[in-house]
């Protein structure tokens, strides 16, 4: 039973150096399906002031616009801690942050619509460092600690003790698969849904449930990569 020493290929080796995996952009998008486009945040840090969607619904083709007012379920995607806010409302923390999401019957109607929203922000400084982060007081989570014994007597009797800092750029390792999905109502899950949930990362916590408020059972999502994934 122990592999160590034994050639194995990987699951999709096969489809991957034949050309016969299937890739999202190898698909023929279905019969009715709607494009969406977003409107992003021009500021690293900024409070919203203002979002007027109006003038985005008049232009032709646009179907609806998705702000987080049309959220049924949780407006947070964080998969670890929930900071991860999905549509922001307050304020956007990072150049380049979703706010708005116009859907169309195409791309085109979509982007065109996404011009028309009005967001007005006023900007705010941002924390660009550790240093100003600790400085501001302003971090992600309460301090975790790993602690066993009496540290501040062992210190104390060791023969050589070290002092100092160590930084170092922050890393996130998330899986890099499945940005891009098909969805259809007929595996039992609503295509709002699939929108407002762009990522197939679980909180081991969470109830099942996702930003849309549908259960992730049933759902089909392809993969760019040529992968299917059930839940």
């Amino acid at each position: 039973m122990n592999a160590v020493g034994k050639p194995k290929s990987h699951e999709s080796a096969v489809y991957h150096v034949s050309g016969k995996a299937v890739y999202t952009d190898d698909q023929r998008l279905p019969a009715g399906m709607l494009s969406a486009y977003p409107v992003l945040s021009p500021h690293a840090k900024a409070r919203i002031t203002r979002i007027d969607v109006a003038a985005a619904k008049t232009v032709e083709g646009v179907v609806t616009v998705l702000t987080a007012a049309d959220v049924p379920g949780t407006n947070n995607t964080g998969v670890i801690v929930q900071d991860e806010v999905l549509f922001p409302t307050e304020e956007v923390s990072h150049c380049g942050q979703a706010v708005v999401w116009v859907v169309g019957e195409t791309e085109e109607a979509a982007r065109l619509g996404a011009a028309k929203v009005v967001v007005e922000y006023e900007p705010l400084e941002p924390l660009l460092s550790i240093k100003a982060a600790i400085a501001a007081n302003s971090f992600h989570n309460q301090p975790q600690i790993m602690r066993r014994g009496d540290v501040a007597a062992a210190l104390k009797e060791a023969e050589v003790s070290l002092e100092g800092e160590v930084e170092m750029n922050g890393q996130d390792h998330l899986l890099p698969g499945n940005p891009g999905k098909l969805g259809d109502s007929r595996w039992r899950r609503a295509l709002s849904g699939l929108l407002l949930h762009p990522t197939p990362d679980r909180n081991p916590s969470d109830s099942g449930t996702d930003s849309g408020g549908f259960q992730q059972s049933g759902c089909r999502h392809l993969s760019p990569y040529g992968w299917w994934v059930w839940w």
